[in-house]
């Protein structure tokens, strides 16, 4: 299993802090950037990452902005921007040479009560538009299961309902899932269209990030059933607390399986 690490944990550190710490951490090989704050993306920043993968054998996934982002915005000029800044970061994930382009689908909004349907419809059509941005780029990307109850996508009811698997691959985040009590229905139900992971820890009641062990989260069985659907992607460690002793205890327990 490709076990690696978030920068998440270093978000609002100067980028180039980001840098000495990858090279400090290069034994691991693997890493989710995330496209956001301090760490924006930019063409001088992939260039330093792409040097830094040439020294270190790095492999790479991007996150998507995330921050004040909602694809299912009822404001136009609001989405119009939104879907700007997503595809510049799609564009930038294209230049890395990323493996995995990861991005939130919307959240709910002020007029979701009124029109509840109408949320996800137009998530849809900013689906559609990153579909065929990707396509154009020729990027894999995966759509995050989202925090309850805010987003949408966050519980296995709405993937039922809305979920279109033309349109994006899913990255299945664990802790997220924990929150709704659904992180084994899920991978049974999903985990075919699963081909990226984010872990994390938490006791259910909310999005903590915590360490990988310092929750309820049952990792051997989550690692179990990502081995016997044949899981080939990438197991990024989005743990604020104590994130690389999370990464070695989860890439520990991954390899014993």
């Amino acid at each position: 299993m490709k076990v690696g690490l978030s920068t998440l944990y270093m978000i609002g550190t100067p980028f180039e802090e980001l840098l000495r710490e990858m090279e400090r951490r290069s034994h691991v090989k693997y890493w989710e950037v995330a496209d956001e704050d301090t760490h924006r993306l930019n063409e001088e920043r992939v260039k330093q990452l792409k040097e830094l993968a040439g020294v270190y054998d790095f492999r790479y996934a991007v996150h998507a902005p995330f921050a004040d982002m909602n694809l299912a915005s009822f404001n136009e000029r609001v989405r119009k921007v939104v879907l700007e800044e997503i595809t510049r970061s799609m564009e930038l994930s294209w230049r890395l040479e990323a493996e995995m382009w990861v991005f939130h689908p919307g959240v709910y909004s002020g007029l979701s009560d009124i029109y509840p349907l109408k949320t996800y419809e137009i998530n849809e059509e900013s689906l559609k538009i990153v579909k065929r941005k990707a396509e154009e780029l020729g990027i894999s990307i995966a759509m995050e299961n989202m925090v309850h109850p805010f987003g949408l996508f966050s519980k296995l009811e709405h993937f039922r309902k809305f979920y279109k698997p033309d349109l994006a691959e899913i990255a299945f985040d664990v802790g997220h899932a924990n929150l709704t009590g659904e992180v084994y229905d899920f991978l049974e139900e999903y985990g075919a269209y699963i081909a990226h992971v984010h872990a994390h820890d938490n006791f259910g009641d909310h999005d903590s990030h915590k360490a990988i062990g310092n929750g309820n989260i049952d990792w051997e069985r989550v690692l179990r059933m990502l081995k016997d659907l044949g899981f080939g992607g990438m197991i990024i460690v989005e743990s604020r607390e104590k994130p690389l002793k999370s990464y070695e205890k989860l890439k520990k327990l991954a390899y014993s399986l």
